[in-house]
């Protein structure tokens, strides 16, 4: 059986193949291990009711908007999540509505909230004539078609400059686990799939693992890439794609959470212990009902993005492709050594003895 195993201090799973280890060496600087890295606990908020789902920053009201499914009902947080304000929390927009996804609307100081029973997509209002009721304009999503499974929005995020230079939002599919760009009328303006999703969408497998999508944007506010929850057999990474949608090999472990995470946020967050503001990814845990803040940043070291092994005749062909600088790379059958290769090697053939 072969396996690829990354030579990093975090690492985020193995995938095995056929009997031969290929260990990508990376050089550590001295005293890395005891520094915080991404990922890494800072503390952890109990949320007001059980089963938290999305969360969106109000960046007029210096708030948190977040849903709760079993409570009918979008909650209003302070800036350091550690007060809500029932006062201005509000029902959801309709007898069991069920939100999954919301969004805060930067250009029409507005909310969008997801209905988890018919799937469309609720505009809310904050004016103070007409807070927490609808304004009227909601629509239902296009999706891709060839699910068996039916389709359910859940991570919701505003855009302000979409693909198209217009104000967008992002939606998480959790069915297909497909990430959408949506215009206001619910046309698909791009989509692709998750990364853990190998044979795509529709496929014939299992789907990825993911709840959210959010968003990353340079100084100017244009999009550069994108972060999406994912893993292996339960929701504990997120994964960094490129503005196509493409992921290059970052991942940050958000294993800390010790939970189901329902949404991510990466933005500066007071520090639950101290205070201080820091870089961090806020984590929506649904099963433990509250917010992990964990540690911010990215990791240097990436991981390979894609691996293959085949046998022709006799001989083992194993391919990889990274964009990371290793030190060395190792080949191990059965824990034994069988060959140490350049650092930028992508490939390696191999006849049993």
């Amino acid at each position: 059986m072969l396996l690829m195993r990354l030579g990093s201090q975090r690492q985020s799973g193995s995938r095995g193949v056929a009997g031969l280890i290929v260990a990508l060496a990376y050089a550590l600087l001295p005293g890395q291990q005891t520094q915080a890295v991404e990922g890494d606990l800072l503390g952890f908020l109990p949320f007001e009711t059980i089963a938290p789902q999305d969360i969106a920053y109000d960046t007029q009201d210096d708030v948190y908007w977040v849903t709760g499914f079993l409570a009918n009902r979008i909650f209003r947080y302070s800036n350091d999540l550690k007060v809500v304000d029932e006062d201005l929390s509000v029902p959801a927009p309709g007898e069991n509505f069920f939100p999954t996804g919301v969004a805060y609307d930067e250009a029409n100081n507005t909310l969008w909230v997801v209905n988890s029973l018919t799937n469309t997509i609720v505009e809310v209002s904050k004016e103070p004539e007409t807070y927490g009721a609808p304004t009227g304009r909601e629509f239902l999503p296009s999706f891709l078609e060839g699910s068996s499974t039916g389709y359910l929005p859940r991570g919701l995020r505003y855009n302000p400059v979409g693909i198209n230079g217009q104000p967008s939002l992002m939606m998480l599919e959790f069915q297909g686990t497909v990430i959408y760009e949506l215009d206001f009328e619910g046309n698909i303006l791009q989509s692709f799939t998750h990364p853990d999703d190998e044979d795509g969408f529709p496929g014939h497998g299992l789907k990825a693992q993911s709840s959210d999508v959010d968003i990353i944007t340079d100084e100017s506010g244009n999009v550069t890439g994108y972060y999406v929850t994912g893993g292996n057999d339960a929701i504990n990474l997120i994964r960094k794609l490129d503005a196509d949608g493409a992921w290059r090999g970052i991942t940050i472990d958000i294993t800390d959470a010790a939970g189901t995470v329902s949404a991510i946020l990466r933005r500066p967050f007071p520090h639950p212990v101290t205070g201080v503001v820091t870089d961090s990814y806020i984590c929506v845990v649904e099963s433990n009902a509250g917010f992990a803040i964990l540690e911010g940043g990215e990791p240097e070291f990436r991981e390979i993005t894609s691996y293959d092994c085949e046998i022709v005749d006799d001989e083992i062909i194993a391919t990889w492709e990274s964009l990371e600088s290793y030190d060395s790379i190792e080949i191990f059958e059965d824990c034994n050594l069988l060959a140490q290769l350049p650092g930028d090697a992508r490939e390696f053939h191999f006849v049993p003895p």
